[in-house]
C-alpha cells in the first residue's frame, strides 16, 4: 500500500473518531474510487454507513443498540430499511446469527422467499444445532410452495427441539397441504398436547376435519379454539362453513358474521356470507353493500369465485377473481411430463373427474354422453371423490366406462398420480370451482391436456387448465378475453342434453300440486340462490297484472321460502301467488313440469339443466341474455333449437314478452307447436350427435399436443 493511501486512511480514521463523518466518508470513497478493494476503506466506510464507532473490534455479534434499531424497523413493518442496514452490517460481523435472523425475516416478509432460505443457510452454517432457523426456512419454503421441503424443515427443527409447538402446528399445515391428513392431525394433536392453550392449533384442526367432512367434530375444536381465544375470525369462519355443509343456512350467516365483526376485511367471509344470503333470499344486506359485493376478490385477498357467479353479471371481475384464486389456492408444483410416444392408432384415454357421478344435475345431462363414447377410438375413465350412493345413476355411470375409480378417501397427489399411472391423455374436470370440485388434481397436471367442462360456468383462470369447451352463445367473440382458457367452441349448445328423459306415467292433478286449475302458470325452477330482486321485481308485477296467476318455484329450503313471501307481501303481493314444490324423482318432475305454461329465467345464472327439462316437456323459457358465461346458458339453448324469440337482452324487453306471451294466447301457442316439432328435430337433444362432436373436439386437441403444439382456440364443425 503506498504512503499516500494509508497517511488517507489515518485521516479518515481521525475525522471519524471526533464525529466529522462526512469528511472521512469523501476520504474513503477518494480511496475506494482507486482501490474499490481496498479492505481498511471498505470497513470504514461500511462502519460509517451503520453507525458504528471506528475503535470498536470485530466481534461475532453487532452492537445491542444496532440491533434494537433492527428489531424497531421490523417491528414498524420497516423491511426494506432492515435489509439495506442488514446487508451494511453483516459485511461488519459476518457471524451475527441476529442481523442474519433479521435479514432472512425480512426477506421472507417481503415474498423474497428464496432470499430468505439462503440468509436462514448461513445462520445453520455457524450454528447446525439452531432449531429456530429450521423452522424459519420451513416457512419460507411453505410460502413458495414448497410443500414437501417444509415438511423436512419442520421435522428438523423438531428433532432438535421435541417440545416446539408452532413447528408441531406448521408441520400440520404442511401435511395437510399435501392431503396427508392423517399425519397432519397427529401433528396437530402433538402441538395440542405440548400447549393445551394454544387456540390456533384447535382451528387448524377443526379446518383440517372440516376437508375431511367430519362436520361436527371441525366445529367442536373450532369452538373450542373460541373458548380460548373468541378473536379468531377464522374459526367463526370454519364453523360457518361446516355449517353450510349440513344446510343450516342461518347459522351459518351467523358465523360468517361474527368473523366479520373480527376481521371486517375478511373478503372470504363476506363472500360466503352473501353467498349464504342469497340461498335463502335475503337481498336487503346485499342492497346495502353493493359497493363491497362489486369489489370483492379483486387484489390481494381471494374469494370463492363459484358463489360470486350469482352475485353479478361481470366476466371481467369473475376472470380477475378465478385467476387469484388459482394464484393463491394452488401453489404446488405440477408433476412433470416427457412428450408423448403414443402411437397414432391407439385409443385416447379420457378421465372424467367429479364428485357427481351419482343423481345430480350434471349427471342427468351427460350420462348419455359417456354411454355413447366411440369405444373403438377412446378408452374412458371415471374418477369419483364423491359419495358412493349406490343410486340408479351411480351404476348406470360404472357400467358406462372401461375403468370406475372411487378416489373419495385419496389425495389430490395420489389421485393425480393414479391418472398418470393409467396414462390419461386428456383430464376433463366436470366440477371445476363448483362444490366439492377438487382442482388441485388438475394443478399437480393429472394428465398433459387438461379441460374445463360443464360443472363450472366459467373461467378457472388457472395456468393448468388447457381448455374450455363452450359455444359461440355462451362466450361471444367480444368476451374471449376474459377467459384464460383456450376456447373449444361447440358447433351447438356447449350443453348436453339427454334425449333419454324419462316422464312419469303417473297420473297428476293441478289440486294435488296446489296449483290452480285454470290460471296461467309461470315457473321458475331454479335453485333460489339465483333469484335477486330484480327478476322478483319483474315477476311480481306480471303477477299483479294477471290475476289468476302464480309463480310455482322450487322450494329451497325453509328460509329462502319464508323470505319470498315475505317480499312479495312488502310489494303488496298476496304470498299465496307464489306455490313452492318440494324435490322429487326426475321422471315425477317431468311429468309435474307439463302443467307449467311458461318458465322465466334468472339473470345472473340462468337456468342449466332446469332449462332442459322445460323445453323437453315443451314448456317455452324466458330468458335475458347477459354477458357472462353462467348468464348466457338458456340463450345457448334456445339458439340451437331455433328459438331465438324466447331470447331478450334488457329487463325491460324481458318484461314485455312474458306479458305479450300471457295477453296472446295464440302467440304462445304457436311458439309451443314450434317448440314440440323442434324437440325432435334440433340437435339440442341428440346425445349421439353430441358426442360425435366432443370426441372431434378431443382428437383435436390431442393431435395438437402430439405434434407438439401448444393450445389453440379451435372451432368444431357441424
Amino acid at each position: 500500500m503506498s504512503s499516500g493511501v494509508e497517511r488517507k486512511l489515518l485521516k479518515a480514521r481521525k475525522l471519524q473518531k471526533i464525529g466529522q463523518n462526512n469528511q472521512a466518508e469523501a476520504i474513503y470513497k477518494e480511496i475506494l474510487a482507486k482501490f474499490p478493494k481496498n479492505k481498511r476503506a471498505l470497513d470504514g466506510y461500511n462502519q460509517l454507513r451503520a453507525g458504528i464507532a471506528p475503535n470498536r473490534s470485530r466481534l461475532d455479534e453487532a452492537p445491542h443498540e444496532k440491533l434494537q434499531e433492527l428489531s424497531q424497523m421490523y417491528n414498524a413493518g420497516r423491511q426494506q430499511e432492515v435489509i439495506n442496514q442488514s446487508t451494511r452490517l453483516i459485511q461488519l460481523f459476518p457471524k451475527s446469527q441476529t442481523v442474519l435472523s433479521f435479514l432472512g425475516a425480512s426477506y421472507n416478509a417481503l415474498k423474497m422467499h428464496d432470499e430468505a432460505i439462503g440468509t436462514y443457510q448461513k445462520v445453520l452454517k455457524i450454528n447446525p444445532n439452531f432449531p429456530e432457523m429450521y423452522y424459519n426456512i420451513g416457512l419460507a419454503q411453505q410460502a413458495k410452495g414448497s410443500g414437501i421441503d417444509a415438511i423436512v424443515s419442520y421435522k428438523k427443527a423438531i428433532f432438535l427441539k421435541p417440545d416446539y409447538v408452532e413447528a408441531y402446528t406448521d408441520l400440520g399445515n404442511a401435511l395437510r397441504e399435501h392431503h396427508k391428513l392423517e399425519d397432519a392431525i397427529i401433528s396437530y394433536k402433538k402441538a395440542i398436547e405440548i400447549n393445551p392453550s394454544y387456540a390456533l392449533v384447535y382451528n387448524n384442526l377443526g379446518a383440517l376435519l372440516l376437508k375431511k367432512g367430519l362436520f361436527d367434530e371441525a366445529i367442536s375444536y373450532c369452538e373450542k379454539a373460541l373458548n380460548i381465544n373468541q378473536n379468531i375470525f377464522g374459526a367463526h369462519f370454519n364453523i360457518g362453513t361446516a355449517k353450510v355443509e349440513q344446510e343450516k343456512n342461518l347459522d351459518s350467516i351467523e358465523s360468517f358474521t361474527s368473523a366479520l365483526k373480527i376481521n371486517p376485511d375478511y373478503q372470504m367471509a363476506r363472500c360466503m356470507r352473501y353467498h349464504q344470503q342469497a340461498h335463502v333470499c335475503d337481498w336487503k344486506d346485499m342492497a346495502k353493500e353493493h359497493s363491497k359485493v362489486e369489489n370483492l376478490g379483486l387484489e390481494e385477498s381471494h374469494v370463492e369465485p363459484w358463489a360470486m357467479l350469482a352475485l353479478e353479471d361481470a366476466p371481467d371481475k369473475h376472470f380477475t377473481r378465478s385467476k387469484l384464486f388459482a394464484k393463491n389456492s394452488f401453489k404446488q408444483s405440477p408433476l412433470s411430463f416427457s412428450p408423448s410416444q403414443k402411437p397414432k392408432g391407439d385409443r385416447i384415454r379420457l378421465g372424467y373427474f367429479s364428485a357427481d357421478f351419482h343423481n345430480h344435475a350434471t349427471m342427468y345431462l351427460f350420462a348419455k354422453v359417456m354411454e355413447c363414447h366411440d369405444t373403438q377410438n377412446f378408452e374412458v375413465f371415471a374418477y369419483s371423490f364423491g359419495p358412493d350412493s349406490k343410486d340408479d345413476m351411480r351404476l348406470r355411470l360404472v357400467r358406462s366406462v372401461d375403468c370406475f375409480n372411487d378416489v373419495k378417501d385419496m389425495s389430490d397427489l395420489d389421485i393425480a398420480l393414479l391418472a398418470r399411472e393409467h396414462e390419461i391423455d386428456i383430464a376433463i374436470d366436470l366440477k371445476g370451482y363448483t362444490t366439492n370440485g377438487k382442482s388441485g388434481i388438475f394443478a399437480l397436471r393429472a394428465a398433459p391436456i387438461q379441460i374445463n367442462f360443464l360443472g363450472y360456468p366459467g373461467t378457472m383462470g388457472a395456468d393448468f387448465i388447457d381448455y374450455i369447451i363452450a359455444d359461440k352463445v355462451v362466450i361471444p367473440s367480444e368476451q374471449e378475453h376474459n377467459y384464460g382458457e383456450k376456447i373449444i367452441f361447440m358447433p351447438n349448445s356447449y350443453l348436453p342434453n339427454r334425449n333419454d328423459r324419462n316422464i312419469s306415467k303417473k297420473i297428476l292433478k293441478k289440486s294435488d300440486l296446489g296449483l290452480p286449475e285454470n290460471g296461467f302458470i309461470f315457473c321458475c325452477f331454479n335453485s333460489n340462490y339465483k333469484i335477486t330482486a330484480k327478476e322478483f321485481d319483474i315477476w311480481v308485477r306480471l303477477l299483479k297484472a294477471n290475476d289468476n296467476s302464480v309463480l310455482w318455484l322450487l322450494n329451497s329450503n325453509k328460509w329462502a321460502r319464508e323470505n319470498l313471501q315475505n317480499e312479495a307481501q312488502e310489494r303488496g303481493l298476496d304470498p299465496n301467488k307464489l306455490v313452492f314444490a318440494d324435490f322429487i324423482s326426475q321422471d315425477e318432475h317431468l311429468a309435474r313440469l307439463k302443467f307449467a305454461d311458461l318458465f322465466l329465467d334468472t339473470f345472473n345464472v340462468n337456468a342449466h339443466t332446469t332449462a332442459g327439462d322445460a323445453l323437453w316437456v315443451g314448456v317455452p323459457v324466458i330468458t335475458k341474455s347477459g354477458k357472462g358465461f353462467a348468464a348466457r346458458v338458456a340463450a345457448s339453448l334456445l339458439t340451437t333449437l331455433d328459438l331465438t324469440e324466447l331470447i331478450t337482452k334488457t329487463e325491460q324487453e324481458y318484461e314485455d314478452l312474458i306479458m305479450d306471451l300471457v295477453r296472446k294466447p295464440k302467440l304462445l301457442s304457436d311458439i309451443k307447436v314450434k317448440l314440440s316439432k323442434k324437440r325432435l328435430t334440433s340437435p339440442l337433444f341428440n346425445s349421439e350427435l353430441f358426442a360425435k362432436h366432443l370426441e372431434e373436439s378431443y382428437q383435436m386437441v390431442f393431435k395438437r399436443y402430439f405434434n407438439g403444439k401448444s393450445p389453440q382456440t379451435m372451432v368444431i364443425p357441424s
